[in-house]
């Protein structure tokens, strides 16, 4: 159940065109991106802690965390900015002692901002400073039009045992109803 061989080779070929070092073994295959993020809510949270989301965001992060018993708290992001993350300080001014995770989707659905390397770094940094899981939902990681670049947490060496990227084929290979999503860890213990 964890994916055929020849999958999770090709997912490992297609990450290092995207800069990302994952093995075959650092990965599960899902049933959409959608049970990867199920997946991830269910092995690093307990009932009653919360994960920082980035507003607006994909409703059903809401349903996936509350289907965990997870909390929710919203950080709002500002259109007059592009909806870029708001100050690093105010982010971790809502950290409280049930934050276990920050959740990022980028580019993001739905406003398809992709944060800059200095918005990640600065996430990446908080969440090692204080003991926080990362999950980055990357099923847009191709959608940017802007000549930007994708940003992964994935390839900040400091975090990596702390991130989860999670992801799906159906946005860009139009297979909505394939159903095939990748869960990616490099921590075993998440696998």
């Amino acid at each position: 159940s964890g994916g055929i061989p020849e999958f999770l080779e090709g997912m490992s070929r297609y990450y290092a065109q995207h800069g990302l070092d994952v093995k075959p073994s650092e990965m599960i295959t899902t049933v959409g991106g959608s049970e990867a993020l199920q997946f991830a809510f269910w092995a690093l949270f307990n009932p009653g802690e919360e994960v920082l989301l980035f507003e607006p965001y994909y409703t059903n992060y809401a349903t996936m965390a509350l289907v965990a018993e997870v909390g929710v708290k919203a950080i709002p992001c500002d259109g007059r900015t592009g909806y870029h993350l708001p100050p690093i300080e105010a982010i971790e001014r809502q950290v409280g002692p049930a934050t276990k995770g920050i959740l990022i989707c980028a580019p993001s659905n739905p406003t398809g901002t992709a944060y800059t390397a200095a918005e990640v770094d600065a996430l990446c940094d908080l969440a090692r400073r204080r003991d926080l899981w990362l999950i980055t939902d990357e099923a847009y990681r191709e959608f940017i039009y802007d000549g930007a670049r994708h940003e992964s947490p994935m390839t900040r060496a400091a975090v990596a045992e702390r991130v989860v990227l999670v992801d799906s084929i159906s946005k860009r290979l139009n297979l909505c109803g394939a159903r095939v999503g990748t869960l990616v860890a490099k921590n075993a213990a998440v696998r």
